[in-house]
């Protein structure tokens, strides 16, 4: 499948997704061997409300939140390494396993690395803070943030 973006505004990208999900598009198929929840999201030209919108829609299709991309890479480690905050607390709310490695290395040790780079500016550190915030709840034993066998 070939996802083209023609010149269109935000809305219309959104209300073509939106028909052509609810006429039978695969929401597990593929865009450049890219899952397509994982394309829209990560490398769509939309601004990012609109790629949630359209990711929750996928999502509540059926689509497949942890479907991993040609590297093996999850949506939400992309978000992460990227430093998404907002994508990263929508992928969590909506049950994504963060308990995946991006690059050899946990997402938690990810956003800690954002945090500590002296490179990133105030407001990427405090994005940073708030994704290890995510990823590690008070509450997190009542979400999937446990390793499999641990109960």
């Amino acid at each position: 499948m070939d996802l083209i973006y023609v010149d269109m505004d935000q809305n219309q990208i959104v209300k073509l997704v939106t028909l052509l999900v609810n006429n039978g598009v695969d929401v597990n198929g593929k865009v450049e061997n890219i899952p397509l929840i994982s394309y829209i999201l990560d490398r769509s030209p939309l601004k990012m409300d609109k790629n949630i919108e359209i990711v929750e829609l996928l999502l509540k299709k059926g689509a497949n939140i942890d479907a991993p991309d040609k590297e093996g890479t999850t949506l939400l480690a992309h978000c992460v390494a990227k430093n998404k905050d907002s994508c990263v607390e929508v992928l969590l709310e909506k049950g994504a396993n963060c308990n995946v490695l991006y690059q050899g290395k946990t997402l938690v040790d990810i956003a800690q690395g954002h945090i500590n780079d002296y490179m990133n500016s105030n407001n990427d550190k405090e994005k940073a803070r708030r994704i290890l915030e995510l990823l590690t709840p008070p509450d997190k034993v009542k979400r999937k943030h446990r390793p499999v066998g641990i109960s």
